[in-house]
């Protein structure tokens, strides 16, 4: 599995004159801002508001243009924010995903035979070097996780040790199942299957099969009322 990139629309609502632009943006709440290349910037005639100081995954500082205001679409959402001018590709943080009322599934890796090293390996590496804030490996037979659920949360270094990124393991609650941080969710495996708990209502969120079941059964519901409904409509 790859990085999370999705679509979205950026345009200049200052000037509604020059065409929305479609980018491909790597998606991480572990990442503040928007960001955008310079060429999509000149394209749109964003404003530079003013330049700030960044600090990039890999340690560096720079001081970069801030420009804006950018609107934002997602599907049916949208929101409007300032953009740093950096990179070479879109990269959207997590102002503008809760201002859009977004939520991120991070990194969920599910083993397989032929990229469980690179899942565990250079995968593990790659994310934390780009500041992915969660990243989980899920192995249902148990063949190379003997917990079959393992979760990494990034620690971010500080003053001298900025630069430096580690993960750490996320541990089990005395529940047995483990704590997400950016889903508001609690992992774990039950018969083979990885589940999710909502703690704020105390249940687990259904299965795709159970979801099915709960459609269908409201599906036959709807289909005895209406049926209910026309029998009452030609008595009268």
């Amino acid at each position: 599995m790859g990085l999370i990139c999705t679509e979205v629309n950026l345009s200049n609502p200052r000037n509604s004159h020059l065409a929305p632009l479609t980018v491909t943006a790597l998606v991480d709440t572990g990442a503040v801002n928007l960001c955008v290349p310079e060429h999509v910037a000149v394209q749109l005639e964003l404003t530079e508001l003013e330049r700030r100081e960044v600090t990039t995954a890999d340690g560096k500082h720079a001081l970069v243009p801030y420009v804006g205001p950018v609107q934002v679409t997602f599907g049916n959402r949208s929101c409007f924010t300032g953009a740093f001018v950096l990179g070479d590709g879109a990269l959207l943080g997590s102002i503008p995903l809760e201002d859009m009322d977004l939520v991120v599934n991070r990194r969920l890796e599910s083993l397989s035979n032929s990229t469980w090293r690179a899942d565990v390996g250079e995968k593990k590496r790659l994310y934390r070097r780009l500041g992915v804030y969660e990243y989980w490996l899920f192995d249902a037979a148990g063949e190379r996780i003997k917990e079959r659920l393992r979760g990494y949360r990034l620690r971010r270094g500080t003053g001298s040790r900025a630069h430096l990124n580690m993960y750490r393991l996320v541990p089990e609650n005395r529940w047995g199942r483990r704590e997400s941080d950016v889903l508001r969710l609690e992992l774990c495996v039950r018969e083979g299957e990885l589940r999710f708990y909502d703690p704020s209502s105390g249940e687990f969120l259904l299965t795709v099969p159970e979801l099915h079941a709960a459609r269908q059964t409201s599906e036959n519901r709807i289909a005895e009322l209406e049926a209910q409904l026309r029998t009452l409509r030609q008595s009268d």
